[in-house]
């Protein structure tokens, strides 16, 4: 009779311990349910994030650099455009110019000198973005592929946009269009391999 009361205690020890593990492993499933719901809420926010960051990117590259190229290029139905497009662990980014509903890379040879102003429209949209950043901007020789018929609009576009977003322009340049609207201008020549800085105004 003992072994067998032994017995149905080590059963009943044994279910209970069964019963124990069982509640348990409920338990966890339930936790890993819950962070599983958890995880994909939080991968919805930060996706929402990252699609409100892409999508004021795109709004303010292409703001500027549309309005540069319709206000110097005026007579062109032309326009400045982003797009994301989501790849396997990275998002890759595509700059295009549209000209007559021809999509092309603004790297691309099409005259006038569109990516000179794009480079500039670009750079001013890198610091609107980033209010912290020291709002100087040093040129070496710009707007140099600009065609005669373009430049004046361009060096306008130049001043209003350094007028308007507080930007100091430091500039190099052979283009005496540039030098006569500029506030101070510099000459600096070379002799003998020294540098020579005179103030002309």
């Amino acid at each position: 009779m003992q072994p067998l009361i032994t017995r149905a205690k080590a059963l009943f020890l044994m279910e209970q311990r069964i019963s124990s593990e069982v509640s348990k492993l409920q338990e966890a499933v339930e936790d890993a349910h819950q962070q599983a719901i958890t995880q994909r809420k939080a991968q919805v926010l930060l996706q929402q994030a990252a699609d409100s960051l892409q999508q004021n990117i795109k709004n303010a590259l292409t703001l500027l650099c549309t309005a540069a190229l319709k206000d110097v290029f005026h007579d062109k139905q032309v326009s400045f455009g982003v797009e994301f497009i989501p790849q396997k662990h990275t998002t890759a980014v595509e700059l295009y110019i549209e000209e007559d509903g021809i999509r092309y890379d603004p790297l691309e040879s099409r005259g006038h000198g569109m990516a000179d102003l794009l480079t500039f429209a670009l750079r001013v949209s890198i610091m609107a973005l980033q209010p912290n950043m020291r709002k100087v901007l040093i040129m070496d020789e710009p707007f140099t592929r600009i065609s005669a018929e373009y430049r004046d609009r361009a060096i306008k576009f130049v001043k209003t946009v350094s007028e308007q977003a507080g930007i100091q322009i430091i500039l190099v340049t052979h283009i005496p269009e540039l030098a006569e609207r500029a506030d101070k201008v510099f000459k600096v020549t070379m002799n003998n391999g020294v540098s020579k800085v005179e103030v002309v105004r």
